[in-house]
Order: C-alpha cells, then sequence, then structure tokens
C-alpha cells in the first residue's frame, strides 16, 4: 500500500473533508506522500542495508571493512554468508570447528590437518582459483585470528600427489624440467 492510500485511509474515518481525486486537499496529500515515498524509499534502504541476510550494496561494504577488504569479486550471496559466518565466530572458536569456521566466513572451503604434538595446523585450499592478493588477505586474517600459541599453514597449491601421478611422469623428466613449483603447477602439459 502507497503512502497516498496510507493517507486517505487513515483521513477518512473523520469525514471532515471531501478525498475525491482532484479536490484540493487531495492533491495536497498527493504531493505530502510524494515526499514521504521518498523518505520512505531511503529508511526501507537503510533497513536493509543494516542487516547482514538482506544488504546488498552499502551494508555489505560496511560489514566487510569491519572484518578485513571489501569483496565485491563474490555473488551477494556468498558475501553475506561469509559476514553471517563472521558475525557468528566467538572467543571459544579454537577448535577444529571453530577454524573451520574462521575460514568459511573469509570464503575458503579447506581441509584441516593438525599436530597437537608441535602445535601446528595445515590448512589446505580447496579453492584454486583465488588470487596472491586474495590468498594475502586470507592469510593476514588468519594471523589475527588463530590462537598464539599455534603455528599454520595455508596451502593454495594446485597440484598434488594424485595430480602429479596423473601427469605419468618420471622424477627424472620432472627433475630435468628445472622449474619452480609455481612455474610447475602452471605448466600447460598439453604442448
Amino acid at each position: 500500500m502507497g503512502t497516498l492510500s496510507e493517507m486517505i485511509k487513515m483521513t477518512f474515518p473523520i469525514k471532515n473533508y471531501k478525498l475525491d481525486n482532484g479536490r484540493l486537499v487531495y492533491k495536497e496529500m498527493e504531493s505530502y506522500a510524494a515526499a514521504l515515498d521518498v523518505i520512505r524509499e531511503c529508511a526501507d534502504e537503510i533497513l536493509r542495508e543494516c542487516i547482514s541476510t538482506t544488504a546488498q550494496n552499502r551494508g555489505l561494504e560496511f560489514y566487510e571493512k569491519l572484518f578485513g577488504k571489501v569483496r565485491d569479486d563474490l555473488e551477494i550471496e556468498k558475501r553475506r554468508n561469509m559476514i553471517n559466518n563472521m558475525l557468528t565466530l566467538s572467543t571459544n572458536d579454537n577448535t577444529v570447528e571453530g577454524i573451520h569456521h574462521f575460514f568459511r566466513s573469509v570464503g575458503l572451503e579447506c581441509d584441516i590437518i593438525e599436530n597437537p604434538i608441535v602445535y601446528d595446523v595445515y590448512i589446505y585450499s580447496h579453492d584454486h582459483t583465488l588470487s596472491r592478493a586474495q590468498q594475502d588477505n586470507i592469510i593476514e586474517r588468519a594471523k589475527k585470528f588463530m590462537p598464539y600459541h599455534l603455528t599454520f599453514t595455508v596451502d593454495f597449491r594446485t597440484i598434488d600427489f594424485d595430480g602429479l601421478d596423473a601427469l605419468g611422469l618420471i622424477f627424472g623428466r620432472i627433475d630435468d624440467m628445472n622449474m619452480t613449483w609455481q612455474e610447475f603447477e602452471r605448466y600447460n602439459w598439453e604442448e
């Protein structure tokens, strides 16, 4: 229901005015309603952007800046999920599930292997499409989150032993290529 129809509905029981279209009172209410509609749209936008589950632009940017960098490279729904995960983190999230929760909040699905004897955690990323800047951002945020007594490694490599095995190469051939791991991962095997 628009503002004008709400105003007419509220004024109608008084019956002091004729509220027919074209009358002076109707025209006056119409001009007030036009101004109030603009204010209503602004208020609706503010309310929508304040809530993380309905935010679409400025609200998402606000929440993302609280926790790190704006991730406008992602879809809105993924950004909302990351924000909601971040908002539900607590100081007690120092378990493996809590660490998973943190990495979901920065948009990273991963496997976590812990070595409690030496207080070390190995995090293997499932997402191999992240840029170097995005990887650095995730690592910086992880440094702020991870418990201080733990050392951790976030592995963004795209090749693993199964991938190497699938290439059907022998070690001598790989070694003769004289490549760094980064060069090796990016090498086009179809040439």
